[in-house]
């Protein structure tokens, strides 16, 4: 599979206000699914909770536009976890929303 950009929009509160999927893939979940869901509990697999909401308070709190990354497992539609690798950097027009890019990782078998 080639990779691509998934986008969400984070508030403070780690609730998806937005989500962009630039193409249809059935494990994957809609718009209409994902909006209003904590990030958190919804997506992000057990084993990287901790890991990403780190990441995710240092981009919010942080004050700097330096942007975070790290690869971490999310959560399919299918029940899979899928390696991505994740992009935090804070809203340029909402500094109180946090914007992760996630591009797929191929895992080393």
């Amino acid at each position: 599979m080639d990779k691509y950009i998934i986008k969400f929009v984070l508030d403070r509160k780690g609730l998806i206000s937005d989500y962009h999927c630039p193409f249809y893939e059935p494990s994957y979940y809609t718009k209409k699914e994902v909006l209003g869901k904590n990030w958190f509990d919804f997506l992000v697999s057990p084993d990287d909770y901790e890991k990403s909401m780190k990441h995710f308070l240092y981009t919010l709190y942080s004050f700097s536009n330096k942007k975070e990354e790290y690869k971490c497992h999310m959560k399919l539609k299918d029940g899979k976890d899928e390696l991505f690798l994740l992009h935090n950097e804070i809203n340029k027009l909402d500094n109180q929303q946090v914007i992760i890019k996630c591009e797929q990782v191929e895992e080393l078998k």
